[in-house]
């Protein structure tokens, strides 16, 4: 299993938010949530991210992670502050699987619109027209 990232590498390609975060949940293999939970680094994003702030209830798990007690860190995972890291987490991931699927369809529709610079489509009348393809993504409204 690789660990939670490093902060403050974000140029080195190493970011530490929900989406690194669901994917280190994912690729733990342990089934004990203090093995999964005592990560340095994970303890430091969790104490000092903005904005699921936990200031108020994180003592209970730190002191899990301190004293080594299952039983301490699975009361804290019940929290509800535990569940909405989860749906933070199910969100992110939901999320950058809509940007990949928007992204991929744009491509998709580029490389079209390379192949055909013109639609066919069907007027009102019955009679066939072409229509220039519209590009994917924002429009420029600027004049060239």
């Amino acid at each position: 299993q690789n660990p939670f990232p490093i902060e403050n590498r974000d140029v080195l390609g190493e970011t530490q938010d929900f989406h690194s975060l669901a994917t280190y949940l994912s690729q733990n293999t342990s089934s004990v949530f203090l093995d999964t939970i005592s990560d340095f680094h994970l303890l430091l994003f969790l104490v000092t991210n903005e904005v699921m702030p936990l200031q108020d209830s994180i003592s209970l798990l730190l002191e899990a992670v301190r004293t080594r007690n299952e039983e301490l860190a699975q009361t804290w995972k019940r929290s509800e502050q535990w569940a909405t890291i989860e749906q933070l987490c199910t969100s992110q991931v939901a999320g950058i699987t809509d940007v990949y699927h928007h992204t991929w369809h744009c491509h998709l529709y580029a490389q079209l619109a390379c192949s055909s610079q013109v639609s066919t489509s069907t007027a009102p009348s019955g009679a066939p027209h072409t229509r220039p393809l519209q590009p994917c993504g924002p429009v420029s409204t600027a004049r060239s």
